[in-house]
């Protein structure tokens, strides 16, 4: 096992514990149905990259992998997210929304803005939904390119700033513009709400993945992701230019969906500089003694 391996195994357990302790401690439960999608992915996947491992076939099993560590993890965080919500802090959408005024920022404005303009707006949600098959397309461009570090370090900034998400979630959680500003929510943003306000009254005892949320308001994770999706093609600039392009534009719709304050994007780009900066020093580490893996790494 390689030490990015090792490491990325360790944060995942971490996660795991955390959300197991949380779920205990508020009275939560989590269904071992759930786990049959995932299971069921895991076992079709990890035999594959055991069979592409003998074939010597890198590509295929590092792809395989981050697929894998993608699947554990996010699985891990969501169960974690929803115990994080059910601590109850105080919520800071007061607090948010005096930041947005002091920087002149209005949300209720923006989004009427993009009412009135329904193409905009269209093409602005499309991107904003994009993420999840960007993933897919960044994970196999780098695997089958045999981007190894590159590949790897996508996969760990991910992780790391889901941490540092998931921290400061637990400090400040939020509802959201449209539940502050009183402006009609998406029927989408609508079962959100139900989700968090259930969780966080005590109504909601049951984590499920498949019918969970995004809970988190500050930082915005859809921000941070936008940047790493992006930054995971630096100095690739045919592949990084319509990156950035089609990300600038998912920035821009967690303001016109009414989803974040101006401050959560902001707190979106500082938290993915954070997990890119731990990444690249962790990296350092991970290589330290592996100059035969680094150097393959680099090429191609």
């Amino acid at each position: 096992m390689s030490r990015d391996t090792g490491l990325k195994l360790a944060i995942m357990s971490i996660t795991a514990i955390l959300a197991v302790g949380l779920l205990a401690t508020k009275g939560m439960s989590f269904s071992v149905r759930e786990l049959a999608g995932p299971l069921g992915v895991l076992g079709s996947l990890g035999p594959c990259a055991v069979f592409y491992h003998r074939r010597q076939t890198p590509q295929f099993v590092m792809t395989l992998l981050a697929l894998i560590q993608f699947m554990v993890f996010t699985s891990c965080f969501t169960v974690a997210m929803y115990g994080v919500a059910a601590l109850g802090a105080p919520l800071a959408d007061e607090l948010l929304a005096s930041v947005d005024q002091a920087m002149g920022l209005h949300v209720p404005a923006i989004v009427q803005w993009a009412n009135e303009h329904p193409q905009i707006n269209r093409w602005l949600m499309l991107a904003y939904h994009s993420v999840t098959p960007q993933t897919l397309i960044v994970v196999l461009i780098l695997g089958f390119l045999n981007q190894r570090r590159p590949l790897e370090a996508f996969v760990l900034r991910y992780m790391i700033c889901l941490m540092i998400t998931l921290l400061f979630f637990a400090l400040v959680p939020a509802e959201c513009p449209f539940t502050h500003y009183g402006f009609a929510p998406s029927p989408h943003q609508a079962h959100y709400l139900e989700h968090l306000q259930g969780v966080r009254s005590g109504e909601r005892t049951i984590v499920s993945l498949t019918d969970s949320e995004g809970l988190v308001t500050f930082p915005s994770f859809h921000t941070s992701y936008a940047i790493l999706l992006t930054a995971a093609f630096w100095r690739r600039w045919r592949l990084f230019v319509p990156f950035a392009i089609v990300n600038s534009a998912v920035v821009a719709a967690t303001l016109t969906s009414g989803w974040h304050y101006g401050i959560d994007i902001l707190g979106g780009i500082a938290a993915a500089i954070a997990a890119i900066l731990i990444a690249n020093r962790l990296q350092r580490w991970l290589y330290a003694e592996s100059p035969t893996t680094s150097a393959v790494a680099e090429t191609a």
